[in-house]
């Protein structure tokens, strides 16, 4: 049965768990390519679903990545057919089946939305737009398509639940237009004008918006000679033990100076959470979980710290 032609509705199973979700950290890194317009589904990678309801296993009825234009027409997709087991018995790993059906490409000024859909219910959306470049290089005539959506608005702080005392990372995705590709990137941690953590990393924009993952570490750690994404020998992490109540102010720079600034709260020892992580939050399709699961066998768990508008 073709994906495109209907979804099942098939009913949620009864359950002491909050109603199932997605990993909106792992949806918007949903591996793009800019060439075709078109998303690799199953990424590489793990990609999960959270409190299914179930346990893991195949057959699973009523579940598939979709993309949709703003008539609701399904423009590409991919069921899928399996979930794996992780460290966390509320959190499964998500394996599609079958080839990636797309009937058309994106329009350039169009509107979209790549869903993640379980039990017929869509329980993770991204809302974004495309547009189309041309290459600009005679010798090298092209287009590319370029999205615009969460990726600019979201990012989150992260640590291994099990040791607050441990490396802190923040994580955000970094886009064309906001600085140059393969190219170091820095990002501050700041109260008051004061900086109070830093951290450094490389943009990588071959599939669209990446992922940088920010180790951060106190002000005293950056390279004695100044230079721009260098630290000093033996950095000294910031964790989470070192957050306080206030505002946290988080700026992301190139070498050529600040592209990005984000706004978190922060508590004792913890940040303020996002009302979207609420364990009942609605509209499910937006809720931003607070726990994901790493390592090679997935089984350290991250408490995630989420920056994001309050409502999509």
């Amino acid at each position: 049965m073709r994906l495109l032609i209907a979804l099942l509705v098939v009913a949620a199973a009864a359950s002491a768990q909050p109603a199932p979700a997605s990993d909106y950290a792992d949806l918007l890194s949903t591996r793009f390519f800019p060439a075709t317009g078109q998303f690799l589904f199953d990424s590489p990678g793990a990609e999960f679903i959270l409190f299914p309801g179930q346990e893991p296993g195949y057959d699973i009825e009523g579940a598939a990545f979709m993309v949709r234009d703003d008539q609701n027409e399904v423009v590409g997709g991919q069921w899928i057919g399996s979930t794996g087991s992780t460290g966390s018995a509320a959190i499964q790993t998500l394996g599609t089946r079958g080839a990636p059906e797309w009937q058309r490409t994106l329009d350039d000024g169009g509107s979209y939305v790549l869903d993640l859909v379980w039990g017929g219910e869509v329980v993770g959306r991204v809302p974004f737009t495309a547009s189309v470049e041309q290459s600009g290089d005679p010798y090298n005539p092209g287009q590319s398509y370029v999205l615009e959506g969460p990726w600019r608005t979201h990012a989150y702080f992260r640590h291994e639940t099990d040791r607050p005392e441990y490396l802190m990372y923040l994580d955000a995705w970094i886009g064309p237009g906001e600085m140059e590709s393969n190219a170091q990137t820095e990002v501050s941690i700041r109260r008051n004008g004061e900086e109070v953590a830093w951290g450094h990393g490389f943009s990588n924009m071959t599939h669209g918006w990446g992922l940088v993952d920010y180790r951060l570490h106190k002000p005293e750690s950056r390279d004695p000679r100044g230079r721009f994404a260098r630290a000093a020998p033996n950095p000294l992490p910031w964790t989470i033990q070192d957050v306080t109540p206030g505002t946290y102010e988080i700026v992301f720079s190139s070498e050529t100076g600040p592209f990005r600034t984000m706004t978190i709260e922060g508590g004792d020892g913890t940040f303020v959470p996002h009302p979207r992580s609420a364990l009942d939050y609605e509209p499910r399709a937006f809720f931003l979980g607070t726990r994901r699961m790493t390592d090679q066998n997935l089984r350290t768990s991250n408490s995630l710290y989420w920056i994001a508008p309050p409502v999509e």
